[in-house]
């Protein structure tokens, strides 16, 4: 580690005591707290640091992540882990529910659904009685590839957009055609690359690759004959402050503890790393959803060019539908919109169900205009 320049800088600081702890920022006069921020017990130097306040005992910090450095107090505290369980604790039940929604795992989908019961039984129960696969991803069988039903629907934006306002007529027509478009262009794209030999599609291989990264320095401990299931540890870094955490792999159930590998049928970095321990290839475990020839699949069927209707042959045996002039939108003006509002468009107010305060006596029950202690204004009605 010494040989490393960035490790050995750090190493010949510490040794001439040189790093900046918090000891020695508060003797420049930087106003900071003197406290240590893995212990919180004790001032902050470099033997403390380095040779006491990892090993104390019963130290807090390890698990609480104390104040003081923000990053420190979170890797000490475990990462995101921490950070989650903090912001989990106050946030909105409308937004522990959407968590619930896209968690992969089912026994933090548990820990989430008791979480709600204790903030809104009447909730609680409502929830109970929708089907958990209808609507979560760890109980779905991994049938959403980690999608949501919003996802789905924002795919379908960029055909839709700036159209909302149109007559029928002209959606159907612009959605068709914009379609026909866009199946053209990533039809001719997936083709292209299939013909070029490549298996995955590039958006897929980015996104396996930082899987690939992470395999590299996991512990691998096969644990059957046919080099099927193994546990897979992987190892903190030095002073990160929680112990190593290990997973049970499946590479024939395509399992495992992480919940990655079942809900996205994609391998995760350490089902990768038990193939690289039994000299398996990991593209084997990709679902064929994601290959290249599944793709292609979707853009078999090309839209039909439609001509001019002048042109069209057809006897038409139903009436003309002609529309009511009276009910006819202004031509002046910006037109309104009619979409249908829904819960994600109340304001924060009335969904937490706050009222809503004078802007002169910040009373509520009234507005400024009725505001008892407002003089009247000459122009006010």
């Amino acid at each position: 580690m010494i040989k490393i320049p960035k490790h050995s800088i750090v190493a010949w600081m510490a040794i001439l005591n040189r790093l900046p702890t918090r000891d020695r920022l508060s003797s420049f006069g930087v106003h900071v707290e003197i406290g240590c921020v893995l212990c919180g017990r004790e001032q902050e130097t470099r033997d403390h640091i380095f040779f006491i306040a990892f090993f104390f005992p019963g130290s807090s910090g390890l698990r609480r992540g104390t104040s003081g450095s923000g990053s420190s107090s979170s890797a000490a505290a475990g990462g995101s882990r921490g950070r989650r369980a903090g912001r989990g604790a106050a946030e909105p039940e409308d937004m522990l529910i959407l968590r619930m929604g896209y968690e992969l795992l089912p026994n933090k989908f548990e820990d989430m659904l008791e979480e709600l019961k204790e903030k809104n039984n009447e909730g609680y129960n409502y929830i109970m009685g929708i089907p958990k696969e209808k609507w979560t991803n760890a109980y779905d069988g991994g049938f959403r590839y980690g999608h949501m039903t919003t996802n789905l629907a924002e795919a379908i934006n960029s055909s839709l957009k700036g159209i909302h306002n149109l007559p029928i007529t002209a959606i159907v027509k612009a959605t068709y055609f914009r379609l026909g478009k866009l199946f053209a262009t990533l039809g001719k794209e997936s083709f292209n690359l299939r013909d070029a030999g490549h298996i995955f599609h590039p958006r897929f291989q980015k996104e396996l690759q930082p899987m690939v990264n992470k395999s590299n320095g996991l512990y691998v401990l096969p644990m059957s004959r046919s080099d099927t299931v193994f546990r897979v540890t992987e190892i903190p870094q030095p002073l990160q402050g929680y112990d190593p955490t290990s997973y049970s792999v499946n590479l024939e159930e395509k399992w495992c503890d992480c919940g990655y590998f079942q809900a996205l049928k994609s391998p995760c970095q350490h089902a990768i790393a038990a193939c690289n321990n039994c000299r398996r290839d990991y593209k084997s475990l990709v679902d064929p959803v994601y290959f290249l020839h599944s793709v292609c699949k979707v853009y078999e069927m090309e839209f039909p060019a439609i001509g001019s209707e002048t042109e069209w042959h057809s006897n038409q045996t139903w009436p003309t539908i002609l529309p009511d002039p009276q009910v006819r939108r202004d031509k002046s003006g910006r037109p309104n919109s009619t979409r249908i509002h829904n819960a994600m468009d109340m304001p924060q107010r009335e969904r937490t169900g706050q009222p809503k305060f004078c802007g002169h006596c910040r009373r509520p029950g009234h507005t400024i205009r009725k505001c008892p202690s407002r003089t009247q204004h000459p122009h006010d009605p």
